[in-house]
């Protein structure tokens, strides 16, 4: 199993022309379904994607429609992804790494302990 980082989905979903190789590697696993994201991807991408839109400080018709048309874009984009929840087990291994004293950042380690659990 595959689990992205939120900087490499967003390398993909953004800028899949600069990234062919990623490109190729992300679709070869997707169809060998070892491909998952996690809930956590999921926020932070779509967390930004409404900040852009709520903090937009005109409200031009045309800039407005198209971080609209972005956003149902983002969203239909996430749904092609089988997405891993943040349960229980994942709270668990959540609060391991943190008792290892690292410097990684709270997303980054529900990301591992969802990829864990």
């Amino acid at each position: 199993m595959y689990v992205l980082d939120t900087n490499i989905l967003k390398l993909y979903f953004e800028q899949p022309l600069n990234y062919p190789y990623l490109v190729d590697k992300i679709r070869e696993a997707s169809n060998r379904g070892l491909l998952r994201i996690t809930i956590v991807n999921a926020q932070e991408i779509l967390a930004h994607a409404v900040n852009v839109i709520k903090d937009r400080p005109d409200q031009k018709e045309q800039d407005l429609l198209r971080l609209y048309d972005d956003l149902l874009k983002l969203i239909m984009f996430l749904g092609r992804f089988s997405i891993l929840p943040f349960d229980k087990a994942a709270y668990q291994q959540f609060m391991a790494i943190g008792r290892l004293q690292t410097l990684i950042g709270t997303r980054d380690r529900r990301i591992a302990a969802i990829s864990l659990s």
